[in-house]
């Protein structure tokens, strides 16, 4: 999914009064996340790192892959939701995105192990 197809699909879905370059800080922050607590020290980490994305990012693909990148439509109906100081929505889009959002974390975790590193003795082997 890229930056312009997630603003065409959350204007389709939830009609909102925010301006793309604040949908696209959202969709930036939530990338950041992924960057920094899913795939850093992993295979799939970015090489040259997450910068903020800007207005002319659009076509920058996020980082979160197929089948899980709803992930991010349900982090901007969230975002909008708490701007909007919709609290009721916002906590129903926040448990939808947390459902969505562990289950990537999981699948990218069981794909993605690394080997273990064992020291001498720490095991419980001492031989």
């Amino acid at each position: 999914m890229t930056i312009s197809d997630a603003i065409l699909e959350i204007g389709r879905i939830k009609p909102h009064q925010y301006p793309d370059e604040t949908i696209i800080r959202w969709l930036g922050d939530l990338d950041g996340r992924v960057a920094q607590d899913v795939l850093r020290g992993s295979k799939a980490e970015p090489a040259e790192g997450v910068l903020p994305y800007k207005q002319g990012d659009r076509l920058a693909v996020l980082l979160i892959p197929y089948p899980h990148e709803d992930v991010y439509i349900k982090w901007l109906m969230a975002q909008i939701d708490y701007a909007n100081a919709d609290f009721d929505r916002y906590n129903n889009a926040m448990t939808m995105f947390q459902s969505q959002y562990q289950a990537f974390v999981d699948a990218f975790t069981r794909e993605n192990v690394k080997e273990p590193v064992y020291i001498s003795g720490v095991r419980g082997d001492l031989a």
